[in-house]
């Protein structure tokens, strides 16, 4: 499960949004979504899992890309 912990508030050209989830292991993500797919902030995301890896694309999210950790002491103000 990942939370959504920031919407970009610009769209590109492409009318998409940066979006950033986080686990609770601390794995970060950041990728591309339009209006129709766009997540609220604080919504919890399933994708599908293949390997160990979120398939973000099938849960219908573009570009993703994998960011560096959380630290642990910020992960509490996510979770509680």
């Amino acid at each position: 499960m990942f939370r959504v912990i920031a919407i970009s508030d610009n769209q590109n050209a492409f009318g998409l949004r940066g979006v950033v989830v986080v686990n609770r292991r601390g794995q970060v993500y950041q990728f591309a979504s339009n209006d129709l797919n766009l997540p609220k902030r604080n919504a919890d995301l399933q994708p599908p899992i293949r390997n160990g890896k979120p398939l973000w694309s099938l849960a219908g999210f573009e570009i993703p890309e994998r960011l560096p950790d959380m630290p642990p002491h910020l992960l509490s103000h996510v979770f509680g």
